[in-house]
C-alpha cells in the first residue's frame, strides 16, 4: 500500500491531480515515545486523537525518520525492520501541524540454541542430519549458520554433516544473537570399526 506522503512530494499543491486537503484543527497523540520491541512480522500502531471527529489517519502525512529501523504508513501502523531508534513525525495536510514520537526498536532474541548430538562418530562418506532446538519460538532471527573447523575432514551444509575423511572436527551452529553451539564429530576410516554410540544430549 503506497503510503499517502509518497504521493505528496511534489511541491505542485494546486495540481487537480492532488488530493484535496482536509482540514485539521487539531493532533494529539497520547505518548511521546514508544518502546517497541519486534517479534516475527511484527508490527504496532500509533492512534492519534484527531479533530475534528470526521478526519482519519490517512488525511495525514506519515514519516519516519529512519526507515531503515521502522517504517509508517498512511494508517500510522509501524513496521519494524531493525534495532535501532526513529522519529515518527504526523503532519496535517497544510503542514500547520506538527506531531512526532519517538519510536525504540529491539528484537525479541534467541535464549536457547541447542544441537541434539554434543558428539558423535561416523565413518567415510557417511552423513547425518543435526537439528536445532530454539527458544522462543518467536525470536525474530531464527536463522541458523553453520559451519565446520576442518572441511577436509567433515563439511556441513544447512545442518547435513557429511564425513569426508577419518578425523576429529567441530560442526558449530550459530545465530545472529550471539548463541552457538558445537557438535564433536569423529571421523572413523572404513577400514577401523564404529563402537562408539553417540548420544543425545540430555539423555546422560
Amino acid at each position: 500500500m503506497a503510503s499517502f506522503f509518497s504521493a505528496c512530494e511534489s511541491e505542485d499543491y494546486g495540481s487537480s491531480s492532488e488530493k484535496q486537503y482536509v482540514h485539521v484543527d487539531d493532533i494529539q497523540i497520547n505518548v511521546e515515545s514508544v518502546d517497541f520491541v519486534m517479534g516475527v512480522n511484527g508490527t504496532a500502531a500509533i492512534v492519534p486523537q484527531l479533530s475534528p471527529s470526521t478526519v482519519t489517519p490517512q488525511d495525514l502525512i506519515w514519516t519516519s525518520s529512519n526507515p531503515s529501523v521502522v517504517t509508517v504508513d498512511n494508517n500510522g501502523v509501524l513496521t519494524a525492520h531493525s534495532d535501532g531508534e526513529a522519529i515518527i513525525t504526523i503532519t496535517s495536510q497544510d503542514r500547520t501541524i506538527v506531531k512526532t514520537c519517538k519510536v525504540s526498536v529491539s528484537h525479541i532474541k534467541l535464549t536457547t540454541l541447542q544441537l541434539d548430538y554434543e558428539d558423535y562418530t561416523m565413518q567415510e562418506g557417511a552423513e547425518i542430519a543435526l537439528s536445532v532446538t530454539k527458544q522462543p519460538a518467536n525470536a525474530y532471527y531464527q536463522n541458523i549458520a553453520w559451519r565446520t573447523t576442518n572441511a577436509s575432514v567433515a563439511t556441513v551444509e544447512n545442518g547435513k554433516v557429511t564425513a569426508v575423511r577419518a578425523g576429529k572436527v567441530d560442526i558449530i551452529a550459530s545465530c545472529m544473537d550471539g548463541l552457538e553451539d558445537t557438535c564433536h564429530v569423529t571421523v572413523k576410516s572404513n577400514t577401523e570399526k564404529v563402537i562408539y554410540n553417540p548420544y543425545v544430549k540430555g539423555e546422560w
